[in-house]
């Protein structure tokens, strides 16, 4: 793959000279109201459902108090979002060390989406720099125990990658125009799912050939908005922090291929940066099936210099 595509290295820019604080309700999100370009773009069409799984680009600005991550596109009812930030490169590991103690593989908060991407290979080891993440920030989409029959949620958790310390974020409302979570780390998302721009349909409309070239992911406005204290992730101005988004199922079921928890993840093809036209990744477990980027041409990563 790498030999057909070419190498690409991972891409080094500046938010913004002085940033500003951003209003933190899913909608908007574009160069003009965040005041700075984006620092990845989609260029793979989905094929986890067009306009209710897609990742159409990434924004990162911060203030004095947060980092703000802004992701113009979609994520539907069953699915999750996961967001590895690298924030200093001499920890953190490569494969990915994501589980918990194995022997007591299913208690506690620790996010059952993290579990299984244990032994994942997000980047080339071969040809650094080695992407190891020391944060995720999961976001699980869905109708869950003890809330509304009717309104989609979303259930929110930090994980400290290092420690293993798992900051339970709280749930919020899908479509609600605000970042509000019933916790009270300070972290705000919100989710405007309304989103019909962006990239298309992985297929042609006969299904006979994936569509590689994609329609315009700078079209969609509207998506994923997100503000982290500086402190919960250690991050200061001046600071080189990498950023990898991906989607996948949210892990209930067991994708055919069985796994720990009596389940596995099933991935997309919906990532930031984009996969290069790969289709979606299929069934992952961490144990005997691991998810592994590390054939794909570009570095599975971004590096941004926080303002």
């Amino acid at each position: 793959m790498r030999a057909l595509f070419g190498t690409l290295t991972a891409v080094l820019l500046v938010a913004s000279a002085s940033a500003a604080t951003q209003t933190i309700d899913g909608a908007n999100i574009d160069s003009a109201t965040w005041g700075v370009a984006s620092v990845a773009i989609q260029d793979t069409n989905t094929w986890f459902g067009n306009n209710f799984n897609e990742l159409d680009q990434l924004f990162v600005d911060a203030d004095s108090g947060n980092v703000f991550l802004g992701i113009p596109g979609n994520l539907a009812d069953n699915n999750a979002l996961t967001i590895f930030i690298d924030t200093d490169p001499a920890t953190g590991s490569h494969p990915l060390a994501t589980a918990p103690d194995p022997n007591v593989p299913c208690v506690g908060a620790y996010p059952r989406i993290l579990r299984y991407f244990d032994g994942a290979l997000l980047s080339d080891p071969n040809l650094p720099p080695v992407f190891t993440p020391d944060y995720a920030l999961t976001i699980s989409v869905g109708k869950f125990p003890g809330q509304s029959d009717t309104q989609l949620v979303m259930a929110c958790d930090l994980t400290n990658l290092n420690t293993g310390e798992v900051t339970v974020l709280g749930i919020g409302a899908v479509d609600s125009g605000n970042g509000l979570l019933t916790g009270d780390s300070g972290v705000e998302i919100a989710i405007d799912d309304t989103n019909v721009d962006g990239v298309g349909e992985y297929f042609t409309p006969g299904g006979e050939t994936p569509d590689l070239t994609g329609d315009d992911p700078t079209t969609a406005t509207t998506g994923i908005e997100i503000a982290i204290p500086r402190t919960m992730i250690d991050v200061s101005s001046g600071q080189t922090v990498s950023f990898f988004a991906y989607i996948t199922n949210n892990a209930q079921d067991d994708a055919g291929i069985g796994g720990p928890c009596g389940a596995a993840a099933y991935g997309s093809n919906q990532a930031l940066p984009g996969l290069a036209g790969w289709g979606n990744m299929a069934g992952f477990n961490g144990d005997t099936v691991v998810l592994d980027l590390s054939a794909n041409p570009g570095d599975n990563f971004v590096a941004v210099t926080i303002p």
